[in-house]
């Protein structure tokens, strides 16, 4: 009897969207566009694939992640300009923010709902606090979207990887850092 693992950690969805990064970014360097975007699409193929044998599903950030990948790489072959495939990670942020802000304003922060979707009890106190969480996330993201697009047009592709890589990762930090800041002067006393 087979079991359904269970779905993949945070620190591996973070590992498995730098990956087609490096990837790209490497095989440019060394074979040129044309390859780059094959490896590109092998490795998105392969991602769904192995998430499909690991836990016997494919969830919808993956197979919308790499559906991306796969269709802007086409588009960038065709028009042989690694552009389109850069910008795609502009795309998954701005998607992102689109649906945290949505949620903000719908009055159904997206935030809130997983945490009582996870069982949590949520205070008033608490439920305020992530509700303009919500918000100010998907805030970061529309600037995390815009920086990608300007990086995409301006930048050389290894400063583009840079910031989809460890760029996003210290600035994610950073943004973390300052919540946990504005969190601990609000709630804790």
């Amino acid at each position: 009897m087979s079991q359904i693992k269970q779905p993949l950690s945070t620190k591996q969805q973070l590992l498995f969207s730098i990956i087609p990064v490096i990837i790209f970014t490497v095989v440019e360097e060394w074979g040129g566009l044309s390859w780059a975007l094959i490896a590109s699409v092998i490795y998105a193929i392969g991602e769904i694939s192995w998430e499909k044998w690991k836990h016997k599903k494919i969830s919808n950030m993956t197979l919308f992640s790499n559906i991306m990948i796969v269709g802007l790489s086409l588009v960038s072959y065709l028009t042989q300009d690694g552009l389109w495939f850069k910008l795609q990670i502009a795309i998954l942020e701005i998607v992102t923010a689109g649906f945290l802000i949505g949620s903000y304003f719908l009055k159904k922060p997206i935030l809130v709902e997983m945490l009582k979707q996870q069982g949590h009890t949520v205070t008033k106190e608490f439920e305020s606090f992530f509700y303009v969480l919500t918000l100010r996330l998907g805030l970061f993201f529309v600037v995390q979207s815009l920086l990608a697009v300007y990086a995409s047009f301006y930048w050389s592709t290894e400063l583009w990887a840079f910031l989809k890589s460890a760029g996003v990762l210290i600035m994610v930090v950073i943004y973390l850092i300052i919540e946990m800041i504005v969190f601990r002067k609000k709630y804790i006393k």
